[in-house]
């Protein structure tokens, strides 16, 4: 059995990068604001398209 390509031109997959674009931007801004180092995967690994490298904040705890 061949395994099935996959064509990233396809429309469902242009709607998908748009997607996880906007639920990463939308995670990076609200770890920021409480607190977290954030960065993007790709900045980081090129490996980890989409996801989002945390770090944990410095605040002291109460």
């Amino acid at each position: 059995m061949q395994a099935e390509r996959t064509d990233r031109a396809a429309p469902e997959w242009k709607v998908c990068t748009e997607v996880v674009l906007l639920v990463q931007t939308a995670m990076i801004g609200i770890l920021r604001l409480a607190g977290f180092s954030v960065a993007r995967a790709e900045e980081v690994d090129d490996v980890a398209e989409g996801d989002v490298y945390v770090h944990a904040d410095t605040r002291p705890s109460v």
